[in-house]
């Protein structure tokens, strides 16, 4: 399957396109997993850097996004994203109540959430744009 994982320069808007953006890089290649069982192209972020360097480079179809990264918050990841036309599902062990306003309309998973859950996810948002 790693000839499908996709880390260089994409197509703009592909909707079969999903960014992870998750710092456990096990839990990450799980989802990813769960994501390519289904014939969908991943990225993955393992921080807040590294998701921005995604989204300058890519439109998603889909994201999936860890609230907290080593390097800070991605509330505002899963905004810009957002306001690209991206679906995007916040994945958190966090405590939800903290989450910004801005956000707490977004889809919600808390940890630990099976990775066929969040490819179902995925996979309905996708069919809904």
């Amino acid at each position: 399957m790693e000839g499908q994982r996709d880390t260089a320069e994409g197509g703009c808007g592909e909707p079969r396109k999903v960014l992870v953006v998750e710092d456990n890089l096990l839990v990450a290649m799980e989802i990813e997993d769960a994501l390519l069982a289904h014939g969908l192209t991943v990225e993955i972020a393992e921080t807040v850097q590294a998701a921005e360097q995604c989204i300058g480079r890519t439109l998603f179809g889909a994201a999936l996004v860890d609230c907290r990264l080593p390097d800070g918050h991605a509330h505002d990841i899963a905004l810009r994203l957002e306001a690209r036309g991206t679906r995007v599902a916040l994945v958190t062990g966090s405590d939800a109540t903290g989450l910004p306003s801005a956000i707490a309309h977004l889809p919600l998973f808390d940890k630990p959430v099976p990775a066929w859950v969040l490819a179902e996810w995925v996979l309905a948002a996708l069919r809904e744009r």
